[in-house]
């Protein structure tokens, strides 16, 4: 399973990128490895301070510091048109003008994933 990270600091055009430009990640994602190994991993990193990039950048999550620190906007934020949460309806809508079927926005939004846990944890 391939989740499709969201988080600007791992896209190409960093914290300028757009829902669109997220959208076409996905494709190639989709693309590459089929509809039902591909789901959204957000990775929304809702009011977490600085030390908290620090750690998570850091080798072994806390236990040496990085080498390099890339510029982050205090307080953090996520791609333009998938702010937060709320705005999953865009992305949803946003797929479907790409020609997605219903079923399959149902797989890239949570289904693939219950899927895989449900093989793993059954």
């Amino acid at each position: 399973m391939i989740g499709a990270n969201a988080y600007p600091l791992f896209l190409p055009n960093g914290f300028d990128t757009t829902l669109s430009e997220f959208v076409e990640m996905i494709d190639y994602l989709v693309e590459l490895a089929g509809i039902d190994h591909v789901a959204i991993g957000t990775d929304f990193c809702d009011g977490r301070p600085p030390e908290w990039f620090r750690w998570i950048f850091s080798t072994s999550h806390g236990h040496r510091p990085p080498q390099h620190l890339p510029d982050l906007p205090d307080p953090p934020r996520q791609l333009v048109g998938l702010e937060d949460q709320t705005r999953f309806v865009d992305l949803a809508a946003t797929l479907l003008e790409r020609g997605y079927r219903h079923e399959d926005v149902r797989k890239l939004l949570g289904e693939n994933w219950l899927r895989l846990l449900s093989i793993v944890w059954p």
